[in-house]
């Protein structure tokens, strides 16, 4: 057997020692949920509202009349209103160059709030609500520049109801 028959068996020992950790942490996760129910619906209903939060704003999802022309920028993204931009000439070029670069913020306002949201979640399952609050407001914040459904609000307050008591800033208001 020797040494290839040594590196065989630990390689078997070494996944099943992998196989077994899984299963434990499974058994864990499974035997914590039993233990603690409403806190991982409370998790799970956190997960889905930021998840909405993140997949409902992504750029210019509302009517506009934009610029000197009016421009109607729903459902466009900056890319497309640059080559509208650069196929155009004078006055409409210019207003949608202004256009392009306003719809560059709003995206660049929905990509940072996901980020946001993305860190909250984290913080949130390390029980770390205040930090996550306060990540969330901020995705709350950019939001409420636009005229939006305040998804990220909605999540602020999904978290509201998962912080414990003994956990809360008394220096603020949730």
């Amino acid at each position: 057997m020797g040494v290839n028959g040594t590196r065989r068996r630990n390689t078997v020992c070494n996944q099943r020692l992998r196989d077994t950790n899984c299963m434990l942490a499974i058994v864990g996760w499974y035997q914590a949920s039993l233990v603690f129910p409403q806190a991982f619906r409370m998790s799970e209903s956190l997960r889905q509202t930021i998840d909405s939060a993140q997949s409902g704003w992504v750029g210019c999802c509302w009517e506009t009349a934009f610029g000197s022309r009016k421009l109607n920028l729903c459902g466009l993204t900056s890319r497309q209103a640059l080559l509208a931009a650069r196929a155009l000439r004078g006055e409409e070029a210019s207003c949608w160059r202004d256009a392009a670069e306003w719809l560059r913020r709003v995206e660049a306002d929905a990509a940072k709030a996901k980020q946001l949201a993305e860190q909250a979640w984290t913080q949130a399952t390390a029980n770390h609500f205040v930090i996550a609050h306060e990540l969330l407001s901020e995705s709350a914040t950019l939001e409420a520049k636009y005229p939006l459904a305040a998804r990220y609000r909605e999540c602020a307050i999904t978290l509201d109801g998962m912080i414990p008591e003994k956990n809360r800033n008394p220096g603020r208001c949730f």
